[in-house]
């Protein structure tokens, strides 16, 4: 069963960010022959990854995607108990924690990150 939304691109076999420009070419080409303006906005979505909360992500990946038991479980553990602090030369921050938001640089990160956001496009 495929759970990603019907456009994404992104961690499908065989797609690629080369595909994905490829899509936006041909949409743009096919419009231009209709008549039609092609206006293409690009979102800097680098900051998204902090404002996932996690009991939400935990209820879609155990709602929409059927995670139970014991990964349910490995996937609550690494989201929890994170903690940031900043650190400038010798200065340092209190330590604050954390209760959204979504390593980034893991394997699975970005496609919690669409499954997330999909479910919250589709609830608007």
């Amino acid at each position: 069963m495929n759970h990603l939304p019907t456009y994404q691109l992104a961690y499908r076999r065989h797609h690629s960010t080369e595909t994905a420009f490829l899509t936006v070419c041909n949409d743009a080409i096919l419009a231009a022959d209709c008549g039609m303006v092609t206006l293409c906005i690009l979102l800097d979505l680098s900051a998204a990854f902090d404002t996932i909360e996690h009991s939400i992500l935990l209820d879609i990946l155990q709602t929409r995607f059927g995670i139970t038991d014991a990964v349910l479980n490995w996937h609550k553990a690494y989201l929890s108990e994170r903690s940031y602090r900043v650190v400038i030369g010798g200065a340092e921050s209190d330590v604050i924690n954390l209760d959204c938001e979504l390593p980034q640089g893991s394997s699975f990160g970005s496609v919690k990150f669409i499954a997330y956001a999909a479910e919250m496009e589709g609830s608007r």
